[in-house]
């Protein structure tokens, strides 16, 4: 059922209605519906489609840490993982569809029911920074 779903929202047309909207966040970073657009409480993001490499960035290279007594990974600021493992760190970017499909999503909505939710797409590449994450 979800991917007939994702098969016939991935052919919603696009019609430019809220690229006109978008505003740019830190050092062009990523992209945003401003709050005072949105006018409903949902959240629509793509936090891994992003493309950009600026150069005066590092790479990232620490993981998470996966505490001794866990089986997950944690992704704290600063941790120095003294009583776990390093978790190896993702850069693989997702599917690069999703910024459009996310755009799309939110100009269906924006469209047939006159609703805007918050837009959250990232543009830098995952190994730059991780979004949910770091």
């Amino acid at each position: 059922m979800l991917i007939l779903i994702f098969f016939f929202i991935g052919f919603i047309p696009s019609y430019s209605i809220c690229s006109q909207f978008y505003s740019y966040g830190y050092r062009n970073s990523f992209k945003t519906v401003p709050v005072d657009l949105a006018n409903i409480n949902i959240i629509l993001s793509a936090p891994h489609a992003g493309s950009d490499m600026p150069n005066d960035i590092p790479d990232r290279t620490i993981g998470g840490c996966q505490r001794n007594d866990s089986k997950v990974c944690t992704f704290n600021y600063n941790d120095s993982c003294s009583n776990g493992t390093r978790c190896k760190v993702t850069t693989v970017q997702d599917f690069a569809s999703f910024d459009p499909f996310t755009e799309q999503i939110a100009e269906e909505l924006y469209k047939t029911y006159n609703i805007s939710p918050f837009v959250v797409i990232a543009k830098w590449n995952r190994k730059k920074i991780d979004f949910n994450r770091d």
